[in-house]
């Protein structure tokens, strides 16, 4: 069954979504089994909140090129911008955070608008509408 897709609107009726954007470095040397078991916990959670319809679902990513140290992997959780951040406000989700941040290194995680041309057409708007308030653009 696919996630019931739940929409922000901004001023001008705009729907508004985006994505929180998860990356981690290596991992803490001797916590490499507890590393496993976050990540399948926070597989679990995210599972659940699509379930719900919370978010429209999500993604993981393992790095192939680049500095390893610095970013091993990227789990990208797509929704209605509104609902990610009341997500990211919730104890379970500043719980995991928690929990991932003390098994590896570099942990990051970041709220994005985008990921469809009204999105995008909205946040590029009120930037643009912004700098002319200040005179320039």
């Amino acid at each position: 069954m696919a996630a019931r897709r739940i929409w922000t609107t901004n001023s001008e009726g705009v729907r508004m979504n985006g994505a929180v954007i998860v990356t981690w470095g290596k991992v803490v040397p001797g916590r490499e089994a507890k590393g496993l078991e976050v990540f399948g916990k926070a597989l679990a959670f995210y599972d659940d909140l699509a379930k719900k319809g919370r978010v429209h679902g999500h993604k993981e990513y393992i790095s192939l090129t680049g500095n390893s140290t610095e970013v091993q992997g990227t789990m990208v959780i797509e929704g209605a911008v509104e609902e990610l951040l009341k997500v990211q406000a919730e104890d379970a989700s500043r719980a995991l955070i928690v929990e991932a941040s003390a098994v590896c290194e570099n942990f990051t995680v970041q709220i994005a608008i985008g990921g469809d041309e009204q999105s995008l057409t909205g946040e590029i708007g009120l930037y643009t509408k912004t700098l002319q308030g200040l005179g320039y653009m």
